[in-house]
């Protein structure tokens, strides 16, 4: 681990977030892997848990360096769990999250515009 960052904060426990959130755990930092519920977030954990059991089964990965980095990923709940050690306040927050909101209307615009370009499967 370099710097002086010591914690990060993941938004989304999907597949690239948990495969970020892993990595990033794998690699000595603290993770708070954040979904939009607490228990999306959970679930998330628990694959990347599973992911680095099957990685220890198949001798890629040591079992205590998965049990650590395992315990260095936190779930939460909300963009507020997130932002608490860095004092980023709630309007910041919301900024984000209708950013977030708006690339999203946009490209569900995008993908509507771009509807019956492809012949059907």
């Amino acid at each position: 681990m370099t710097g002086s960052i010591k914690t990060l904060g993941v938004i989304g426990a999907g597949q690239m977030g948990c495969g970020i959130a892993q990595v990033s755990a794998t690699a000595g930092y603290d993770v708070k892997l954040n979904d939009i519920s607490l228990e999306n977030a959970e679930a998330g954990k628990a694959k990347i848990v599973e992911a680095m059991d099957r990685a220890v089964g198949g001798g890629k990965m040591d079992k205590a360096d998965a049990d650590a980095a395992a315990a260095r990923i936190v779930p939460v709940g909300t963009l507020e769990d997130l932002s608490e050690q860095y004092g980023v306040s709630r309007e910041r927050i919301r900024q984000i999250e209708v950013r977030a909101f708006e690339k999203l209307q946009l490209r569900m615009r995008e993908l509507a515009a771009g509807k019956g370009m492809l012949p059907p499967a």
